[in-house]
């Protein structure tokens, strides 16, 4: 299972860092780029992630690219605003 989730990391940081976003020094499940002006940042554990941003298109963007890339066997969930 540590393998599985490892390996998942790996895919997933170069995926981030191929589309522009930099990997947090100090926790290596944050990510941040800046869109549209604004620092979007991607924060994920395990299977979970949360993606604020000021402009809730660019997160809706964010979660088409990852649904794209890893939402092949099963779509993401995705839960906004004041519901979790």
């Amino acid at each position: 299972m540590e393998h599985s989730a490892i390996l998942f990391w790996k895919y997933l940081t170069h995926t981030l860092i191929c589309w522009g976003f930099e990997v947090n020094n100090y926790d290596w499940c944050v990510a941040n780029k800046r869109i549209e002006g604004m620092q979007c940042t991607l924060l994920w554990h395990v299977d979970d992630t949360k993606i604020p941003h000021m402009n809730k298109h660019v997160v809706s963007s964010v979660i088409d690219y990852l649904s794209i890339r890893y939402g092949k066997e099963a779509p993401s969930t995705v839960t906004r605003e004041q519901a979790h």
